[in-house]
């Protein structure tokens, strides 16, 4: 909970780093700041964000804290960077902690290279701290990423990504022309899995389905994952809902896995460039991530998806991840999971799960 008998939040208001003395550093409610905050993300972005959208981000998520903005300030007062912390629930060894989830860290092109980014970073822990969350989690752009590390943030896993090619048609055509669909006419039959896989009843007693939405039944996968052992933030209902179902303008599609009319698995997922991409998942066992691998590369095939799909995870991590072993292949690119304490150290182990779904939207 956060800490009531703390300063309020406009006490924390620092005048650092020195390179910068004319900006100084200041953490607010987004309620006391929500028109600030939308024109100055949207100035500093190249899409623009609706009112809608921020509500949803800062005001809707279901651990009922509110979102804080620390601001770089110049010295007549006008935003010259910024950095939303949200508060959010995480299982860590096992224990529900609150831990503030790092985002829109910006700085205007005019003031970079002055250490603005690095002590807005800095302010975000000392701000975080004197809210009562017990930490601070980011999946950061890799420009800010040294800025992080000075402020006191460390690296403690990396995401990957993993493609599974499903047709090379339109890759090759488009490279090779009449040469390229020749190829491809060879190397597609290929890429495919058993076809007939459908033709006497659910293996293992399995069930697939595309989901609207969430169910409650959400909440029985959740409470099925160990979690002494590992860190990961909290995929119940509550959170579910909240992060694909009622996101503003958001395209999620949603295949899960069932058996005994239990949850067993869910992708969560979304077409982009000819792709699908695979945006959060979870699994109850290594054999329901086995069919779900199988039944949703079919599923993606059968509806004409795209020509791959795309899966971000962990690199290493002691949960089933279904992609393994499906025919995906690794890529060269990484993401960065970055982590701070702020209230006393928690001794962290190596056996994380977080996937795009993780990030601050």
């Amino acid at each position: 909970m956060l800490d009531a008998t703390g300063p309020s939040p406009r006490a924390s208001e620092h005048s650092r780093p020195p390179q910068a003395s004319v900006v100084h550093f200041e953490t607010l409610e987004y309620a006391e700041c929500v028109e600030r905050v939308a024109n100055f993300r949207n100035r500093n972005r190249d899409s623009e964000r609706s009112a809608d959208y921020f509500r949803w981000r800062y005001l809707g998520r279901p651990c009922n804290q509110c979102g804080y903005v620390t601001w770089a300030l110049d010295a007549q007062g006008e935003p010259v960077g910024a950095a939303a912390f949200i508060a959010h629930e995480f299982s860590v060894l096992g224990l529900r902690q609150f831990v503030g989830v790092v985002g829109d860290i910006s700085v205007l092109l005019s003031h970079r290279g002055q250490g603005i980014a690095r002590g807005l970073l800095t302010e975000v822990r000392i701000a975080a701290s004197m809210r009562g969350l017990n930490a601070c989690f980011v999946l950061p752009n890799p420009e800010v990423t040294g800025s992080l590390s000075k402020a006191g943030f460390v690296t403690v896993a990396s995401i990957v990504r993993d493609v599974r090619m499903l047709s090379v048609r339109r890759r090759l055509t488009e490279r090779f022309g009449a040469g390229g669909r020749v190829a491809a006419a060879f190397i597609d039959p290929l890429l495919g899995i058993n076809r007939a896989r459908r033709g006497s009843g659910a293996p293992q007693g399995y069930e697939w389905r595309e989901a609207a939405v969430f169910d409650r039944d959400a909440d029985g996968l959740w409470e099925s994952i160990e979690k002494d052992k590992r860190v990961l933030s909290v995929r119940n209902y509550l959170y579910l809902r909240w992060r694909f179902d009622a996101k503003p303008g958001a395209a999620y599609r949603i295949f899960e896995i069932r058996r005994a009319n239990e949850l067993h698995g869910y992708v969560v997922h979304h077409v982009e460039d000819d792709m699908t991409v695979i945006d959060d998942f979870l699994v109850r066992d290594a054999a329901a991530g086995r069919v779900l691998a199988r039944e949703f590369i079919q599923t993606v095939r059968e509806n004409a998806w795209g020509d791959a799909i795309q899966a971000r995870f962990l690199a290493t991590t002691s949960m089933p991840v279904p992609w393994h072993g499906a025919g995906f292949v690794r890529r060269a690119d990484s993401q960065l999971v970055m982590w701070a304490d702020t209230v006393s150290p928690i001794a962290l182990p190596h056996a994380w799960f977080v996937t795009p779904g993780d990030k601050d939207v």
